[in-house]
């Protein structure tokens, strides 16, 4: 299916958070307490979600039926692939699709029929073709249906911004109360429940969200494979990831490609050296490559008035990996080359630490950095999963893949 159209579904079917219930409360950790303004942006998102969950509501129904719509030429596909006519019947009668579905489903058993008496090659070329042009049809009527799906999206305005705030977060009851005695919303009668309803999760508490944890170990890497469209690569690469509340942290050790064409001599002799330094096989003519470390942070803003973030081992904060400065709308991220130095305490299993920082100024002139407030990832399946990604880079067998994705000459 059209990447274009996915997006446009994650619209319509909103994913349900793992837990849809109340959330009791954790226990406090004196040594770990939120950050001052935690509370203070936590209740505005749970009060500005009461109208943004309205609004995901009246787009969820108007993109229903093209739901409706998309899921049924994906049934209609699923069985065209199968060659399983009974897995698209009953056919609609006014539908033109269906119908030449159903039609094809008839020529598509005479085909067979025909090659297995003559065993003529041209006819079983005509089936293929036959098959391509139905499935371009169907095609072309999933694209219809995004980009219908596209323009009331865009007509209602406000979409995405609403997702990102509000789709599986998890809420704060009062301040949910006080703007449902305003707005009408689904959350409203969720949040005034003594039961659970999905997919709506409370706190009583606002600071209470700083405790509630959830971790995604560093994952197994994948070889190099094409996504999406328009020559985009995947893979080589792994990631852990925390979620504090509604706050996540990601940090990834990916793979960087860059074609040499559209580098200046002097950075692909960096390129080079840096694999040299490695001793790691690459025989691409056309690219280069690099390790490369990448950290973000969704936030909702600077919740300690920091300055900025640090990616650093352990507590060593003095021994920055890398910074960057805080934004008022709080998300942010950054990416750097991995050294062999770095890549080493990685595959070791040290375990890493986003810290948010703020930074003053002494009676002396000098600067003074304070780690005002810090995440701490999980070191879990850290070591097996670096060395794995460095022996698929060190041994040529991301150079072999991207040999064979894109053969040099065929850009």
């Amino acid at each position: 299916m059209p990447a274009k159209l996915l997006f446009v579904l994650s619209f319509l079917v909103l994913p349900l958070p793992a837990l849809a219930q109340d959330v009791p409360p954790p226990v406090a950790d004196p040594d770990d307490p939120p950050p001052g303004m935690l509370a203070y942006h936590e209740e505005e998102r749970s009060r500005a979600c009461v109208r943004g969950h309205a609004l995901l509501a009246t787009v969820e129904n108007a993109l229903e039926p093209l739901a409706q719509r998309s899921a049924r030429l994906r049934q209609l596909g699923d069985a065209m692939g199968l060659e399983d006519i009974s897995r698209a019947e009953p056919f609609n009668e006014d539908d033109p699709i269906e119908l030449g579905v159903r039609a094809w489903f008839s020529r598509d058993a005479e085909y067979a029929r025909q090659y297995a008496d003559t065993q003529d090659e041209a006819i079983l070329q005509e089936r293929r073709n036959d098959r391509a042009a139905m499935y371009d049809r169907l095609a072309n009527a999933l694209n219809e249906v995004s980009e219908e799906a596209q323009l009331i999206i865009q007509t209602i305005g406000g979409v995405e911004e609403a997702v990102e705030r509000c789709d599986g977060k998890i809420l704060v009851r009062e301040p949910v109360l006080e703007a449902c005695r305003q707005i009408q919303s689904p959350v409203c009668e969720a949040a005034r429940s003594s039961e659970p309803v999905r997919p709506y999760r409370f706190v009583e508490d606002a600071e209470d969200l700083w405790g509630i944890e959830r971790v995604r170990p560093w994952a197994a890497p994948q070889r190099l494979r094409p996504v999406g469209g328009e020559g985009s690569l995947g893979g080589g690469s792994t990631e852990v990831t925390l979620e504090k509340g509604n706050l996540t942290v990601n940090v990834a050790l990916e793979t960087l490609i860059r074609p040499r064409s559209e580098l200046p001599a002097e950075e692909i002799a960096e390129f080079m050296a840096l694999l040299d330094r490695l001793d790691w096989a690459f025989g691409h003519p056309e690219f280069v490559m690099a390790p490369v470390i990448s950290f973000e942070l969704e936030l909702p803003a600077p919740l300690a008035g920091e300055n900025g973030y640090i990616l650093h081992f352990g507590n060593d904060a003095e021994g920055a990996l890398h910074s960057v400065s805080a934004r008022q709308e709080g998300s942010v991220g950054a990416s750097f080359v991995a050294t062999p130095e770095v890549l080493e305490r990685l595959q070791t299993g040290e375990q890493l630490t986003v810290s948010a920082i703020g930074i003053a100024v002494t009676d002396d002139g000098a600067p003074e950095m304070t780690v005002l407030y810090a995440f701490e990832l999980n070191s879990v399946r850290q070591s097996e999963s670096v060395a794995e990604l460095i022996t698929y880079w060190a041994g040529g067998g991301l150079s072999d893949d991207l040999l064979d994705l894109i053969p040099p000459g065929d850009r």
